[in-house]
């Protein structure tokens, strides 16, 4: 559901909140509603579509965490191997300046 509305996660982190009022809500409902068993259905199925909704924008919120992850990742790499290129040339430069200072 969530990837098909191309959600931003802002959006879907509001939508998510909204959905567990209503989830709360419903259930309190259940709780006052607790002898009449059509009125039970009626909220039990609710509550499945709400869950329902509700795991959709997980699953949606949990791959967009992942895709942020791997990004993330890709950039530490990059940037891990250019520190080290750094810091071969930063020791190469020194080394010459001392060779230097002793000639």
């Amino acid at each position: 559901m969530a990837s098909k509305l191309d959600l931003s996660i802002k959006t879907a982190r509001k939508e998510l909140d909204k959905l567990l009022e209503q989830r709360e809500h419903v259930w309190s409902q259940m709780d006052n509603a607790s002898k009449n068993l059509t009125q039970l259905d009626f909220y039990s199925s609710q509550v499945m579509m709400l869950d329902k909704r509700i795991r959709e924008l997980q699953e949606f919120y949990n791959a967009h965490l992942l895709e942020s992850l791997e990004s993330e990742s890709r950039k530490l790499r990059w940037l891990t191997a250019v520190l080290i290129v750094l810091t071969a040339v930063l020791m190469f430069l020194t080394g010459l300046l001392v060779y230097k200072t002793f000639i």
